[in-house]
């Protein structure tokens, strides 16, 4: 995938927030290049006349008060990580928690990161489900709401191809972590800050200062 945007308050970067999209993805949509979408969404110019009837159905796929569409399922909370105790010494102990800080930072970085590209891989596959259903319907699906479509700024098959190219970029991104994976990993994590909270916990009752 390409690499993310800065924030904006735009029509088309809701809509690309929304679906999971990059600019160059939206763009393509549009008839224009990624970069005249980085520029309107900078407020550097504006979208021409045909691009902005293109975004119009899109938009309307919004969720209240935007728009008409379905809202994104809310994600659930994530786990916390509970505390635990452990050994006994000093400059052995000192040593290992330097150690032990620096594998759970390393850890919880990548665990957030893997996180987060799960969430963006859901929503675009989620934006994708919707997009689909307005642009490249089943043949035996029902139609579109009659306030999306038909629209005029609609082009059923390049549409079509538009969202195969999506799919079949999706496909070919890097997949997040498995179930396990992802268990794993946060095991690893609950298991480092448990011995670094032990660690700690031993220096300070050996009169030691854990930095």
């Amino acid at each position: 995938m390409a690499r993310k945007s800065l924030p904006s308050n735009s029509l088309s970067a809701a809509v690309r927030r929304h679906f999971g999209l990059t600019q160059e993805e939206l763009g393509r949509f549009l008839g224009v290049t990624g970069t005249v979408v980085a520029h309107a969404e900078a407020g550097r110019s504006t979208l021409s006349a045909p691009a902005q009837r293109r975004l119009r159905p899109l938009a309307l796929l919004l969720p209240a008060p935007d728009g008409l569409g379905p809202a994104y399922p809310t994600p659930p909370a994530a786990e916390e990580a509970p505390a635990a105790l452990g050994p006994r010494e000093a400059a052995p102990l000192l040593a290992r928690l330097r150690r032990v800080r620096y594998l759970a930072d390393k850890t919880r970085f990548e665990l957030d990161n893997r996180r987060l590209l799960h969430q963006a891989r859901e929503r675009r596959t989620w934006g994708l489900t919707v997009l689909a259903g307005l642009l490249a319907p089943a043949p035996d699906t029902a139609p579109a709401p009659a306030i999306l479509a038909p629209d005029p700024a609609l082009s059923p098959e390049a549409d079509r191809r538009w969202v195969a190219r999506l799919q079949a970029d999706t496909q070919a991104a890097p997949l997040p972590l498995s179930a396990t994976q992802a268990a794993l990993l946060a095991l690893r994590l609950r298991l480092l800050e448990a011995e670094a909270a032990a660690l700690t916990e031993l220096l300070a009752g050996a009169g030691f200062e854990a930095k």
